[in-house]
């Protein structure tokens, strides 16, 4: 278990992940659409004359808003940043699965409209589509990963109105002791500060019914077990 990397760890990769692909596709996105709208005197793609692909303002808008969300969900996951509900994991989920639709529009179309450019590989123009292609699919794998562990984690752990930090595992029954910060929240507390579940003396039988009762107010048994002897009862003769 010491060994295996928690859910934290893995979602700041791949935060970090998302946001350097975003950042590139953001840069690429942008010098086509300033290419393609500052045509240079001489350039013979469409007759020298100024053009625009509708598609590549909907990916570099994507791609800002990519950068935006994926540094700040970076930073609150980093820092355990706890806000009202922007650190929520409802409210993550929806951020990402509108940017995930958003994106899956934009890289879907652009691979429609450019399937195959190795005939003009040569062209810096088509190496820029290709690049632009390229990376639009890599944050899209980024973002559906993110989307799918948070989804999962949610919908296991019954989670959605949890912050967005401090996970272990899926399953880990201790998450929410990382989370809130109050330790053995699932497993719960006997009123005395003791742990539930400790073995009982002289029989081996679980405290964990005893000390539930006296976490809920209703007084726990002390001392030995109360024998059962039957009542006799004499008829009057």
């Amino acid at each position: 278990m010491a060994n295996r990397v928690s859910l934290t760890t893995l979602r700041i990769h791949l935060y970090i992940l998302l946001f350097l692909f975003s950042v590139v596709l953001m840069g690429i996105s942008a010098g086509r659409l300033h290419y393609t709208t500052h045509i240079p005197r001489g350039d013979p793609l469409n007759g020298g004359k100024n053009f625009f692909d509708p598609i590549v303002p909907e990916l570099l808008v994507t791609a800002i808003l990519l950068v935006v969300a994926s540094a700040t969900f970076l930073w609150i996951v980093w820092q355990k940043v706890e806000m009202e509900f922007m650190t929520r994991l409802w409210f993550e989920i929806a951020v990402l699965s509108v940017l995930w639709v958003m994106l899956t529009v934009g890289q879907s179309l652009a691979t429609s409209i450019w399937p195959n450019l190795t005939w003009c590989i040569k062209f810096t123009a088509c190496q820029v589509i290709q690049a632009m292609i390229a990376f639009a699919w890599f944050s899209w794998a980024w973002l559906t990963l993110l989307i799918f562990i948070s989804l999962r984690f949610a919908i296991i752990n019954q989670a959605w109105w949890e912050h967005i930090h401090g996970w272990n595992t899926f399953d880990d029954g201790n998450w929410r002791e990382s989370i809130s910060g109050v330790s053995g929240a699932r497993s719960g507390y006997a009123s005395g500060g003791n742990v539930l579940g400790r073995a009982e003396d002289g029989d081996g039988m679980s405290e964990r019914g005893d000390q539930s009762r006296s976490w809920m107010g209703i007084g726990r048994r002390s001392g030995p077990r109360a024998s059962t002897v039957p009542r006799v009862s004499v008829a009057a003769e």
